[in-house]
């Protein structure tokens, strides 16, 4: 038997983080919070009575502070040293205030999406202090809702309003902008006035801390948020919310954490290791490390284990074995995401012996095109990142890690690997050295195997056409080329020849070419493309190549029409680009267009994957598309998945403030893959119309990026 080095290597490292994670140990002392004066009828503001039995019992050395039956209203709560807050029953209810004031949420010094700032304290909160926890059996309901903490950014799971004011975001961009220009946290005031939600529980620089037994409910925004602290058990609690980054547990340059037999269901990534943000997190330098993650079971959230994207002080030492991951709306189990603004490096990730039964998007999602992407000049790094004896079922990806051409991936291991009905099994981009595959089987196809092959050129008679194909983790591998000829896109074809370039012949006008690339015993298949005559495509007005290169592939009818492109237009021609079937109805009502045309199924498809939205209910097919929506058809259509990248840097447009929410950082990938461009003044122009030869060169430019995915193929049959 093979023994893999790293794993001995992650399971001594394992036990040893173990050996140090210890439960806080109180002194046999305990006070009623009744008997400070609690009530606990739902109505009367109990807050001081509360807090008067944390310090009292802190004053006397320590202990348990009971909190019996009853629902408990209260504002902020501070955890002082030596205190295990324990909610005794589970009618132990600690309710917080609906009234979102300085007068019971205090400003206080802590950290909000990892800068540390003046503002809200935590529902429940400790700087500075030794041996706490928060125990018990009972709830603490933030009381969060459509109309609580959550509309101060708009969203609500599931619930996009493109209307509503997003009144956090001025404050969340200052203080970015704080960050990046070192302003003295002293200096970043918020609270009233500004809506930056405060975290449920956060404990800063603290060391022995406890969190276990209670569910958590309608978090105003992350749920447990220990920053700085050494230490740290999160066992056996529910976290159960559904607003607008309402993440799980989030340790934050944190060491020795134990995160385990826990129910995650929640808004956005269930846990999400940081360590520190931009310049902040790179001038703390602190890592987050020794992180344990085991047995949970992951209901809904966006991410199933997230490390980053803010991690600019790095990520080191996670071990995941046990979890269980369980929801068709369950986007990513293991996702790693970072980019070149907030750089940071992760090394030293293992995930084992995971049992993912439904996913939506991608089973392993990793990449450094995270947000503000390549716009940064600190490259993120990934090492070591081992991922072993797992299985799954569904998804948009089986596999999708990608690094940066500056900034490859190093030290990957896939190993024991079984994927099955994916959509895409593999998007594979700058993989470095180190790089193993072994028993990686994704739709019943062994991998490693060639992937994403892409054909470029012009498709006539005079010019060539070039192939390009990558097999993962061995960018030196010797590939090779066959080429193939025949009447029909899908019928018979014979063979051409053999080589990754083909100069089209005269013979081959009005004919299909499709080149198929072999490693091995394995091959991939690629798109039949339709060759034209001679002089077919014309250099005139600017826009024709596209044009032409369009209609040859089958995209577009024709080049003629309005100077701006409909929504309509646009589906017809993304429709045909992706090859959509047309399956039965699902069941989704558009109003304005008609249940029997032959465009309705691949529009309902359009809408279904988020290429493209309703409004009220109405898809307006003979309006004209904006940019910015244009943006986000492109990236969702070219099969690179970047919905819950929720941020931008501003600076990257000119006019960056003009983009509206939903569109952020679709529309600054779109510039960096090449789907639109800037003026020469940097401006992006998010609310004007799309032009047609724009459309044009966007819809050209996904072309080129889609490639072929790699599904399985049938063999290429042979002219008799």
């Amino acid at each position: 038997m093979t023994i893999n080095p790293s794993v001995v290597l992650s399971v001594e490292e394992e036990k040893k983080i173990l050996a140090r994670i210890r439960d806080p140990q109180f002194p046999a002392r305990e006070i009623n919070v009744r008997d400070c004066g609690a009530v606990g009828d739902g109505t009367t503001l109990d807050t001081d009575a509360l807090q008067r039995a944390i310090s009292q019992l802190h004053a006397l050395g320590g202990g348990r502070v009971v909190v019996p039956a009853g629902r408990y209203l209260t504002g902020s709560l501070e955890l002082l040293s030596n205190i295990d807050l324990h909610l005794e029953s589970r009618q132990s209810v600690l309710l917080f205030t609906t009234d979102t004031t300085e007068a019971h949420y205090p400003l206080a010094y802590g950290h909000w999406e990892c800068s540390p700032l003046w503002n809200y304290r935590a529902l429940i909160y400790a700087r500075h202090a030794r041996n706490i926890a928060l125990t018990g059996c009972g709830t603490l309901d933030g009381q969060a809702s459509e109309s609580v903490w959550w509309h101060w950014t708009h969203q609500i799971e599931h619930a996009w309003s493109t209307h509503a004011q997003n009144l956090q975001r001025p404050a969340s961009l200052r203080l970015r902008e704080m960050n990046l220009n070192g302003v003295p946290v002293a200096e970043r005031r918020f609270g009233d006035g500004h809506y930056l939600r405060p975290m449920f529980i956060q404990t800063l620089h603290c060391q022995n801390v406890l969190l276990a037994g209670v569910t958590l409910r309608n978090s105003p925004m992350w749920q447990v948020n220990p920053v700085m602290c050494r230490n740290v058990t999160v066992r056996g609690m529910t976290l159960r919310s559904h607003g607008h980054n309402n993440d799980g547990v989030d340790p934050e340059s944190c060491c020795d954490v134990l995160i385990e037999d826990n129910l995650f269901d929640s808004g956005d990534d269930c846990i999400a290791i940081k360590s520190g943000r931009d310049r902040d997190g790179r001038e703390a330098n602190i890592p987050c490390e020794n992180i344990i993650i085991r047995n949970n079971r992951f209901a809904d959230g966006h991410g199933g284990i997230a490390l980053g994207s803010e991690m600019s002080g790095g990520i080191r030492n996670v071990f995941a074995a046990g979890n269980e991951f369980d929801s068709p709306a369950l986007t990513y189990p293991l996702r790693l995401k970072a980019n070149a603004l907030r750089g940071g490096v992760i090394e030293n990730v293992w995930l084992r012996h995971s049992k993912v039964k439904r996913v939506r998007d991608a089973v392993v999602h990793a990449t450094m095109n995270y947000a503000e992407g390549v716009y940064g000049s600190h490259l993120p790094r990934f090492r070591n990142i081992v991922i072993e004896d797992l299985e799954a079922s569904g998804g948009e990806y089986g596999l999708f890690i990608e690094g940066l051409p500056q900034s490859p991936i190093d030290g990957l291991v896939l190993k024991d690997i079984r994927l099955h009905d994916v959509e895409n099994p593999l998007h594979a981009a700058h993989w470095g050295r180190g790089v193993k595959m072994e028993n990686v089987v994704i739709n019943g196809l062994d991998y490693p195997r060639p992937v994403q092959l892409f054909v470029r050129g012009l498709p006539q008679v005079g010019d060539y056409l070039r192939a390009v194909a990558t097999l993962p983790g061995n960018d030196d591998a010797v590939l090779r080329y066959d080429w193939w000829l025949g009447k029909t896109a899908d019928g018979p074809m014979t063979p051409l020849g053999e080589g990754d370039i083909l100069a089209l012949t005269p013979t081959m006008s009005g004919r299909f070419v499709r080149c198929q690339v072999h490693h091995g015993q394995m091959s991939l298949l690629g798109k039949p493309w339709l060759i034209g005559p001679e002089g077919s495509i014309q250099l005139a007005s600017g826009e024709s190549v596209n044009a032409g290169i369009l209609r040859a592939r089958g995209i577009l009818d024709n080049d003629s029409g309005a100077e701006c492109i409909t929504r309509f237009e646009l589906a017809q021609m993304v429709i045909r680009l992706w090859g959509l079937q047309y399956q039965p109805s699902s069941g989704l009502v558009i109003d304005d267009l008609a249940a029997d045309s032959v465009w309705y199924p691949g529009i309902e498809a359009l809408i279904q994957r988020g290429m493209m939205a309703l409004d009220k209910g109405k898809f307006n097919p003979d309006k004209p598309i904006r940019r910015e929506e244009a943006a986000t058809v492109a990236m969702m259509s070219c099969g690179v998945s970047y919905r819950n990248a929720s941020t931008m840097l501003q600076s990257t447009f000119t006019d960056g403030r003009l983009l509206r929410d939903i569109y952020l950082t679709n529309a600054q990938r779109a510039v960096a893959f090449g789907f639109l461009r800037c003026n020469h003044e940097g401006r992006f122009h998010p609310r004007r119309y799309l032009r047609r030869h724009e459309a044009l060169e966007m819809l050209l430019a996904m072309s080129h990026f889609i490639g072929d995915q790699d599904r399985p193929q049938r063999q290429v049959q042979t002219l008799p």
